[in-house]
């Protein structure tokens, strides 16, 4: 299937081939005098002296953004089914798979162990094309249906498509945040690349759950290989979550697996806190924010699985200092309430239609933006792929 008609914006003026990559990290919500310091730092003398000098021919403008009206978007069917409360599981997933998809189940070698580790492969129609990277959840792996919609977008936007696994179920070490996870879903992207057809500037992860908090850990830990971060309901601190699910849910197996993954009870300190935190989001979304790493996130502020705090408390990672949420709207969220000078903040998002959720906020900041909607544990699939559509139009 022949992908839609594109449009490409580029930053205003030559960038040297050096250069690309680090003002292609600032594009979305970042201001001109971003892309001024990165022409600043990276070209000649005269490409500075014009970046910074009013009356020379560039546009005073910064590159567009995610939702800037100039920018042509394609246009490419939705997916099919709002949330991932939609998804009905079968009996067979790879059969499922093979039946409504065109990915085929291939082998990668870890770099890092040599362990090998399975995945769903889906070519792009062709060459230079964007490539969606959909990772599973917390208890799940690489057969997930949910990522079924995904794929099928991904084949009519004509772009690449992969799958993988990065150790199965988070409940022992080698799981659950580790840098064993994040590099295996960096070896497929290059098994991508390597196949030929996939833009490595071109790069999007997607995740849900535990698939979003790995999305977050990706953003932060290779910064350098994403373009962009679709998020929904992430954990952004394995401590903390941990001790919800031990006092408030223990029926579950979480807090179980937390601690099996990190080496005990991590509220007690000691190596078992030093090894959530090393897991948790929130310990590498500052090197994210620092390369300006487009992130969008969705917040269910009924979500009773991963309360609110954890997509809200990301954001403030994400977020300049004046556009934080802070700590009073923090606490609030952790009971699962929205404090009103946080609803007000823009209660809309063109992204959601007829059949998603309700938005009751949206927050964006730097190069991060975060919907809160009215909804519990789901992901919510056209939003985070309009967004992506936008993010790589405005490339």
């Amino acid at each position: 299937m022949a992908p839609a008609p594109t449009a490409t914006v580029r930053p205003p003026g030559p960038v040297p081939a050096r250069c690309r990559r680090r003002a292609r990290a600032g594009l979305p919500g970042v201001l001109a005098g971003a892309l001024v310091a990165t022409l600043a730092a990276c070209s000649g003398p005269q490409e500075a002296a014009d970046a910074q000098d009013p009356t020379a021919s560039a546009p005073a403008a910064g590159p567009a953004g995610p939702g800037d009206p100039a920018v042509e978007v394609p246009e490419v069917a939705p997916v099919e089914v709002a949330t991932t409360d939609d998804v009905e599981t079968s009996g067979d997933p790879l059969a499922r798979w093979a039946a409504e998809t065109d990915a085929e189940p291939v082998t990668v070698v870890s770099s890092v162990d040599g362990v090998e580790q399975d995945m769903l492969w889906q070519p792009p129609a062709e060459e230079g094309a964007p490539l969606l990277v959909a990772v599973h959840s917390w208890s799940s792996d690489w057969t997930q249906e949910n990522g079924i919609p995904y794929a099928r977008w991904a084949q009519r936007a004509g772009w690449g498509f992969v799958h993988p696994d990065f150790r199965g179920v988070n409940e022992r070490p080698e799981a659950t945040g580790s840098t064993l996870t994040t590099s295996d879903v960096v070896d497929a992207v290059d098994f991508a690349v390597a196949e030929g057809g996939v833009d490595p500037e071109r790069v999007y992860v997607v995740g849900f759950s535990g698939g979003g908090t790995t999305a977050l850990l990706l953003a932060g830990r290779h910064p350098d290989r994403f373009a962009g971060a679709v998020s929904w309901v992430p954990i952004n601190d394995l401590t903390r979550w941990y001790a919800y699910n031990r006092d408030e849910r223990p029926e579950e197996d979480y807090a179980d697996q937390i601690a099996a993954s990190c080496g005990g009870d991590p509220t007690a300190g000691g190596e078992a806190a030093d090894s959530c935190a090393g897991r948790s989001p929130a310990s590498v979304l500052g090197a994210a924010r620092e390369a300006a790493v487009p992130v969008y996130l969705g917040v269910g502020i009924r979500d009773e699985t991963v309360p609110p705090v954890e997509g809200l408390e990301a954001f403030d990672a994400l977020a300049d200092e004046e556009d934080r949420v802070g700590a009073e709207a923090l606490a609030a969220a952790a009971d699962g309430r929205l404090l009103p000078e946080v609803a007000g903040r823009d209660e809309a998002d063109a992204r959601f239609g007829e059949g998603d959720p309700p938005v009751l906020a949206t927050l964006a900041s730097a190069a991060a933006t975060a919907v809160v909607f009215d909804g519990g544990h789901a992901m919510v699939y056209n939003p985070g792929l309009r967004w992506l559509l936008e993010l790589d139009a405005a490339r």
